[in-house]
């Protein structure tokens, strides 16, 4: 998948003034995305990559804290493909192979080689893991917050995102359901009705429709029950970078199925970390948290000196 020309769209839903960059894929799809931080392109760059449901502004209040403590970072967050309508292109279904081409295909477009760091929350884990797998080398480590493998049947999964599709696609509901009952997942009751509460939860109700229902497929296929044979527990059996684990302790069952993740890898290179007073959205709920866990994992395992 490749980009083309850049266009600046004003995003009025963040603060003030800032614009999100956008370019066009070659199948006529919108890829927005936002590059900050250093000026300097030998720092190291850092990719966000969003679940479903969201955003790149998932990650405001990390890349706020990021920005003030550690100005040498590049920054890089982008909306995976399925959240806006322009986004969707002439795709008839997403997939997890598709979402990793577009990964490749931003890089590509944006000269950068090299990335210290690939972060992603929920399936944007999955997006990342399958680019590792077909990229082995141009990371230094990889970062999985809040994403699952295999948790729950195979007729459970379909179900729950058919459910989740047919509530989308009626305004009324999917501010009622479908939001409501992300965030109250997502957050612990300290938070409800709180201002990240609420942002995010606007941010679940503004997405495309018919995104979500492509971007089932993707999701599907990121818990191990699609075509494809994408096989997450395969994939980090292989892999030969550092990967760190995150997890909010209230994240039902997750913390422990994510407290195993580090034994699928080869000796040394796993490490799974638990957030206090936090449930998925740990980049929401505990943002300076979750960079100090960052940043002294980044030191320890790769070894780089604090920026």
């Amino acid at each position: 998948m490749r980009l083309s020309e850049d266009r600046d769209v004003a995003d009025s839903k963040s603060d003030g003034m800032l614009f999100i960059d956008t370019s066009i894929l070659n199948d006529g799809g919108y890829l927005h995305y936002r590059l900050e931080g250093s000026s300097d392109n030998s720092s190291p760059v850092l990719v966000f990559i969003n679940d479903t449901f969201v955003n790149l502004h998932i990650w405001d209040p990390t890349v706020s804290v990021l920005k003030q403590r550690y100005p040498k970072y590049r920054i890089l967050r982008y909306d995976i493909r399925g959240y806006s309508s322009n986004s969707i292109g002439d795709a008839t279904k997403i997939t997890l192979e598709l979402l990793s081409a577009d990964l490749g295909a931003l890089l590509a477009h944006l000269n950068i080689l090299r990335v210290h760091s690939f972060i992603g929350l929920g399936l944007g884990a999955h997006i990342a893991l399958r680019f590792l797998a077909h990229n082995p080398t141009i990371a230094s480590s990889f970062v999985g917050v809040g994403f699952e493998y295999r948790s729950k049947s195979r007729e459970a999964v379909e179900y729950e995102w058919s459910r989740r599709i047919y509530l989308n696609y009626n305004t009324e509901k999917r501010v009622g359901l479908v939001a409501d009952k992300a965030v109250s997942r997502w957050f612990t009751a300290d938070a409800r009705n709180g201002p990240e509460w609420l942002r995010v939860r606007e941010m679940i109700a503004q997405g495309s429709a018919e995104g979500m229902e492509k971007v089932a497929c993707a999701a599907i296929e990121s818990v191990g029950y699609g075509d494809s044979g994408y096989d997450a527990k395969l994939i980090l059996s292989t892999l030969d970078v550092p990967a760190l684990f995150i997890c909010g302790a209230g994240d039902f069952v997750l913390p422990e199925e994510m407290e195993g993740y580090p034994a699928l890898m080869k000796e040394g290179l796993g490490q799974s970390v638990e957030v206090k007073r936090a449930n998925r959205l740990v980049c929401c709920e505990r943002a300076e948290e979750f960079v100090s866990v960052l940043h002294c994992w980044s030191r320890e395992a790769l070894g780089y000196p604090s920026p």
